[in-house]
């Protein structure tokens, strides 16, 4: 809709108007004539800018267009749909835009198999903890056969026997497996062990360390640091201040209860200190045998004193080798 033209701009009697119209950005103009002063333009794209130029007609021709621009609203048929897929085992939407109209977007995610995923995570999480358990609480669990041992032989008679040129007064030999038992021997992980002190019969002795030695050392090495469970009995004697430069290593020290003990002198506090302890024979033999640390220079006489005092006739020192 427009206003008419002033008369003093007519220069004539107005026939009629020329109306032209093309899209933004587009070369094609359309001409639509009309005797009023407003027009209803069809087939117009919806929601499209146009340039629109009106000019006024008389008898001399086409007058100076006006200029001005308007923005097509949306029709009633003018409608996209966009539809986009995804993969089937996520979630798949459906987009519609209508123009001029709000849009929106569902979304419909297949809640069902991202629940049937996650507890399937759960279960197998459970599953491998329960395994875990499971191999922790059977491991190192070995079972061996032991067959029953004869009473052992008076004293006296392993000595006539010793006498008569056998060769040890132990003697191995095969049983009838109808009695057999079995022994198991549980070995853990060595901080969770809880000592209990048990004997090993002499005669599966050779299979017991056969087990030990199973698995790469694995029982050998559980066995090993179980003696750190076991019961410490008192060192103060080697803690003393006038014995404790005689100790080589600051954490080894004899039991009181089986130290090695000097004649010294009297007269002279800790003269009768020196690291070392009593190892009890086989059969029953207490103090068959002396460990001692290493002499020092600042020990070497006392080392001496010692096997002076207990008259041993043989030193077996245990060392690293070294070449050269």
């Amino acid at each position: 809709m427009w206003g008419s033209v002033p008369c003093i701009h007519q220069n004539g009697d107005i026939t009629g108007y020329s109306v032209q119209y093309r899209a933004v950005g587009s070369e094609n103009k359309d001409t639509v004539e009309t005797s009023e002063t407003e027009i209803t333009l069809l087939s117009l794209t919806p929601e499209t800018d146009y340039e629109i130029s009106v000019a006024a007609v008389n008898t001399e021709g086409i007058g100076v267009s006006t200029n001005t621009s308007a923005k097509t609203s949306a029709g009633s048929i003018a409608v996209h749909i966009l539809y986009a897929h995804m993969h089937r085992a996520t979630s798949f939407f459906t987009k519609e835009r209508a123009t001029g109209i709000s849009s929106s977007a569902v979304a419909a995610p297949t809640s069902g198999a991202v629940i049937g995923v996650l507890l399937l995570i759960l279960l197998v999480a459970v599953l491998l903890i329960v395994f875990v358990r499971w191999r922790r609480s059977h491991r190192g669990s070995v079972k061996v056969k032991s067959k029953p041992l004869p009473p052992p032989k008076p004293l006296r008679e392993r000595e006539e026997e010793e006498k008569g040129g056998s060769q040890s007064g132990l003697e191995m030999k095969d049983f009838e497996e109808s009695n057999e038992e079995e022994k198991e021997y549980y070995f853990e992980d060595p901080s969770n062990i809880v000592v209990s002190r048990s004997d090993v019969p002499v005669a599966e002795f050779p299979e017991y360390v056969k087990l030990l030695h199973q698995d790469r050392d694995r029982k050998l090495e559980v066995e090993y640091k179980s003696l750190e469970k076991l019961p410490a009995a008192s060192t103060e004697a080697a803690k003393l201040a006038c014995n404790i430069s005689h100790n080589r290593f600051k954490n080894i020290f004899p039991y009181d209860h089986s130290r090695v003990q000097l004649k010294g002198n009297p007269a002279e506090k800790g003269s009768d200190y020196i690291n070392a302890s009593f190892i009890d024979g086989y059969p029953e033999k207490k103090k068959a045998y002396i460990a001692s640390q290493g002499p020092t220079e600042l020990t070497a006489n006392r080392f001496w004193e010692m096997v002076w005092d207990y008259q041993i006739p043989t030193i077996v020192m245990l060392t690293r080798c070294f070449e050269d």
